[in-house]
């Protein structure tokens, strides 16, 4: 740190680049629930207090008790001076700058292509980030097909699609930008593409998909969503989605009817009257806004934290802390997340000082047997696949769950769990009309009320465990006798 400051730069890297291309730590190192890939960095938040003058004194470091305190923390404590983040882009290392505790200043290098990893995103608390979805492969035969056409069958997608996207320069054959009529692709051609959407490329179209709802007035729309039914379109889902189904719903093309514009940003078309989302794989309780004053009062309320969630989840695994908790309260997971540094439609625990968001969940125990369990879910915040990635990082994972579950437990449930098994049980907000305060539940889909009855009530849930297997229809209740709800 004094040779820094003498400097004016930093001299570290040297030394850290040492460390992380060093021998590997041993096994046992690693804090469970935590990818591999992402381990380095939180270790070197940790080293970075301690720089010494050689590689070998900074890598006891990395088998020491400083790592541990790091990762159990994830905010600097007083013991630690957190400095510099490792991130990786496109297969190289970077250092970016950090807060420092006890405001010690270690200069680091940065770099353009990894400043995106710990950048924030401060919209509304139900946040998803929006990025373009890209694909790259080589080409194995084209038959001598035409670029456009090639990718549309490639892809399942309308060759005008690809027409739009190939005009807009965002399909480069070999790095290089081609017509929509090439014919040239060969063996090893390496195909790059940014699937761009607009109204153009992918217009939106309403359709007759069934939907359950909940509950229905001028303003809003409560939808108990299936397993499996994606929200809005997005590259690989193309159609077929709830905003589709909704605006045939409201007789959007044959009328006046329409969904309200959401919130701006990439791609805020694709989602019209959508105040919040839920993954492809969560069934339960969503709300559509059906005015553009009604969007901005839910949007709001998600943002001010007033709408209260419940989800339940089936889990592999219990814990001891989940027991005992009344509802609406439970066992507080306050685990920063983020984008997982590598995999980028993964989330991770990440460090606020390596990009993470503030996240909290309540956990609770309904029911358990010895090797699996059954919790009632309360987010306070609204990360992307916060309660799955929490669940994940206590040792309780989500059955089904093929991104951060047990895999070993996902095969023995594979018949019965073919998605991860979570649902939005319950949905309380004020009306954006009257303000009066309504509340609606979603009965269990088939498969999670067959893992429930394979287990026995925790002490004090019987009652509550006897209404989930009984419950058969879709409930609205309000705190106001006279509600419509």
């Amino acid at each position: 740190q004094e040779q820094c400051a003498r400097a004016g730069h930093c001299c570290c890297m040297p030394l850290v680049m040492a460390a992380v291309t060093g021998p590997r730590p041993q096994r046992g190192l690693q804090r469970p629930g935590i990818a591999a890939a992402q381990a380095p960095r939180l270790l070197l938040a940790g080293a970075s207090a301690a720089l010494a003058p050689s590689a070998a004194s900074v890598r006891p470091l990395l088998r020491g008790p400083l790592h541990t305190e790091a990762l159990r923390h994830p905010r600097p404590v007083s013991s630690l001076a957190v400095g510099s983040t490792l991130v990786a882009a496109h297969g190289q290392s970077f250092l970016r700058k950090a807060s420092l505790s006890a405001g010690v200043a270690v200069g680091v290098v940065s770099s353009r292509l990894g400043a995106r990893a710990g950048q924030r995103q401060e919209t509304q608390d139900n946040d998803e980030e929006e990025e373009i979805e890209t694909d790259s492969f080589e080409v194995d035969d084209s038959g001598g097909e035409r670029l456009d056409a090639f990718l549309a069958k490639r892809y399942e997608q309308s060759r005008n699609y690809f027409e739009a996207i190939i005009e807009q320069g965002a399909v480069l054959v070999n790095g290089m930008k081609k017509k929509k009529a090439f014919r040239g692709l060969k063996y090893g051609d390496v195909i790059d593409i940014r699937f761009l959407l607009d109204e153009r490329t992918l217009p939106l179209k309403p359709e007759a998909i069934p939907l359950d709802i909940i509950y229905e007035d001028e303003d809003i729309i409560i939808v108990n969503k299936p397993a499996g039914l994606v929200v809005h379109p997005a590259p690989g889902h193309w159609n077929g989605t709830l905003v589709n189904a909704v605006l045939h719903h409201v007789g959007a093309g044959t009328g006046d009817a329409t969904l309200p514009a959401s919130s701006p940003g990439p791609e805020s078309w694709l989602r019209p009257g959508i105040a919040h989302r839920l993954d492809m794989g969560t069934s339960g309780l969503i709300v559509v806004t059906k005015t553009p004053i009604a969007f901005t009062k839910v949007t709001e309320a998600f943002a001010r934290r007033e709408v209260k969630k419940t989800y339940l989840a089936a889990c592999s695994g219990i814990r001891q802390a989940y027991r005992g908790h009344e509802q609406g309260a439970g066992y507080r997971i306050e685990l920063p997340i983020g984008r997982h540094p590598t995999e980028r439609r993964r989330m991770a625990i990440v460090p606020e000082v390596g990009g993470g968001r503030a996240s909290m969940s309540l956990v609770r125990a309904i029911a358990e047997d010895r090797e699996s369990s059954f919790v009632e879910v309360s987010p306070r915040t609204g990360r992307t696949h916060q309660i799955r990635v929490h669940l994940a990082e206590e040792h309780t994972p989500v059955v089904g769950d093929a991104v951060y579950g047990n895999a070993i437990f996902n095969r023995r449930f594979a018949s019965l769990a073919q998605r991860p098994l979570l649902h939005a049980y319950r949905l309380a907000l004020a009306h954006p009309r009257t303000g009066e305060r309504i509340e609606f539940e979603a009965p269990l889909p088939p498969d999670m009320q067959a893992f429930l009855q394979r287990l026995t009530p925790s002490a004090g849930e019987e009652t509550f465990f006897a209404a989930l297997l009984a419950s058969s229809g879709s409930r609205a209740e309000s705190t106001d006798a006279t509600s419509a709800a």
